[in-house]
């Protein structure tokens, strides 16, 4: 009946932060409790110490007291030998000691509470602040790799783009003598580009005819006729002769003798070459052993004998002299400059300097010797005709709509109602429509013709202005630019390894803080066992010594 009356009571409810004092208020356990478990500890210390040849795995336990108690049961089931008065060993005796020391003032029930109010209110609060860390770090990584790898992804394909646009390869490790090798090709594909200007010959050829038709429609027989200056000279030149000269551009005559032009390329091109065969001849040297190199060059030794023994032959001064040289129109001069034969007229002196300028070649050298368009001067005047013959064929496609326009208006106002419209207005005949009106057939073109001649212009501007030829063209004009150009591809393959390193470095850091924070996790599950484990070892002991229910709440029930 008593038993039944005490399983009926409610259960007692202590808080996992007070239950030291809690068994304090019960007189279950003493107020030097510290001080006990502390020797305990040490005295456990000294054990641990002693014997150092046993694995003793107490501390890997959320509590000394089961930490010791699981290792004395294991230790007994292997450690049964007895001496002569039936002792178990000093092992056995010396943990058994240990325990009781626990067990006595109930003092595990205090070192079991300090443990639960260790795990509940510092480790597994510490742990849990650790994985919240872990995840804004994790958030934040992430957030970087995302952002890094777009930079990667952008400087990748600018990368590809500009070693692209010069013909090179994203590995290439001589950058410096492809660019040289594709500077070198520079004039073969502008005297292509030449060739392929005889497609705007039609259009040169309108606006031309307009201009003389023009210029024309203002001139009289009263006054002289005005200066016709020509259309578009640069690109009539390469349309009607090809891909011609400095010096028959400036002079308008092919040279007579061609010497060797100011390029440089080939030059640094042929140092560049014998630079790389020379750092790869190195190391192939150094792959090969000192061994297969002779120590000493194999000379020929010419013995006394030897050379005394080869025979000459006589040699006859006398047979020299009998010799006659022909002297065929030789003059001999003084150092003043004139002649030493007094056989020749003073003038004939005179004829020859004259007759020496007479006959004076012409000879194209330097900067004269180069190709039109592969020098500065030239090119930019290509670029004005063309720009002038679009700005023209733009003017007279807008002038030709306009004229259609005002013809279909015109035709509407006559089909319909008998309205007058004042001179100047849309349907008027205006002076520009005056003039077409008379117009040759050469001026006759569709606006389909002039649109078609306007792409073939825009067609020849972009060849002319990419960025590679450009850059080519100072590679060919400016020694300083090579490095320059070199530099800046360099520094594009710096800038995409710089950036790979940096998302490689982030994709380590967030490796790691993932595995920290596995490790935390799997800790923090751990601790909430240990925690639960010992919760229910101390409800049942305090259950048994009460004989009354207990159950522990508080921070425990958050976990």
């Amino acid at each position: 009946m008593k038993d039944t009356d005490q399983q009926q009571l409610p259960a007692l409810l202590i808080q996992s932060s007070r239950i030291n004092s809690w068994l304090l208020s019960r007189k279950i356990i003493q107020t030097d409790y510290p001080k006990k478990l502390k020797d305990i500890d040490c005295k456990v210390n000294d054990y641990f110490n002693k014997y150092p040849e046993v694995n003793v795995p107490i501390f890997e336990s959320p509590s000394l007291f089961l930490g010791c108690r699981e290792f004395l049961e294991a230790l007994a089931k292997t450690d049964n030998k007895t001496d002569f008065f039936g002792r178990s060993s000093p092992l056995v005796r010396a943990w058994t000691e240990v325990l009781s020391l626990f067990q006595k003032n109930n003092l595990y029930l205090a070192e079991v509470g300090d443990s639960i109010n260790e795990l509940a209110a510092v480790q597994v609060p510490r742990c849990k602040m650790f994985i919240s860390d872990r995840h804004k770090n994790l958030l934040d990584l992430r957030q970087r790799l995302k952002e890094q790898s777009l930079n990667l992804i952008r400087k990748e394909e600018l990368l590809e783009k500009v070693y692209k646009e010069f013909h090179v390869d994203v590995k290439e490790e001589n950058i410096r003598l492809r660019l040289l090798e594709e500077a070198g090709k520079v004039p073969m594909l502008l005297t292509e580009f030449v060739h392929s200007l005889t497609s705007l010959k039609t259009a040169l050829q309108l606006y031309v005819s307009f201009k003389n038709f023009v210029l024309g429609g203002f001139q009289d027989d009263y006054h002289e006729p005005e200066k016709f200056y020509g259309c578009c000279p640069t690109l009539k030149l390469l349309i009607d002769s090809g891909h011609v000269m400095v010096f028959t551009w400036k002079n308008g005559c092919e040279p007579e003798h061609i010497e060797r032009s100011d390029d440089f390329v080939p030059f640094l091109l042929q140092q560049e070459k014998m630079k790389v065969n020379q750092l790869s001849m190195e190391l192939c040297q150094n792959v090969f052993t000192d061994s297969n190199v002779p120590s000493e060059l194999n000379e020929i030794l010419w013995d006394e004998n030897e050379v005394g023994a080869i025979d000459f032959g006589p040699f006859d001064v006398e047979s020299v002299e009998n010799i006659e040289f022909e002297r065929e129109n030789m003059v001999s001069t003084s150092s003043s400059g004139t002649p030493d034969n007094p056989n020749v007229d003073s003038a004939s002196q005179s004829n020859v300097p004259s007759s020496i300028n007479e006959r004076k070649p012409i000879v194209a050298s330097g900067a004269s010797a180069r190709y039109l368009l592969d020098s500065v001067d030239g090119r930019q005047a290509l670029l004005n005709d063309l720009l002038e013959l679009n700005a023209f064929l733009q003017r007279f496609q807008e002038d030709l709509l306009e004229r259609l326009d005002n013809e279909s208006e015109h035709q509407l106002s006559r089909t319909g109602c008998n309205a007058f419209k004042p001179s100047g207005g849309i349907g008027c005949d205006t002076i520009q429509n005056i003039i077409i009106q008379n117009a040759p057939n050469d001026l006759s073109y569709t606006s389909n013709d002039i649109s078609r001649m306007i792409e073939l212009v825009k067609e020849a501007l972009n060849k002319l202005t990419t960025s590679s030829l450009s850059q080519l063209m100072m590679i060919r004009t400016r020694i300083g630019y090579l490095d320059r150009l070199t530099d800046r591809l360099l520094d594009y393959r710096r800038q995409v390894e710089l950036a790979r390193t940096r998302c490689s470095q982030t994709q380590k850091l967030i490796d790691k803080a993932l595995m920290e924070q596995q490790e935390k996790t799997t800790q923090l599950a751990q601790l909430k066992n240990y925690c639960k484990k010992l919760v229910s070892f101390l409800e049942d002991e305090l259950s048994r010594i009460c004989n009354r229910q207990v159950q522990i709440t508080g921070q425990f029930c958050d976990l």
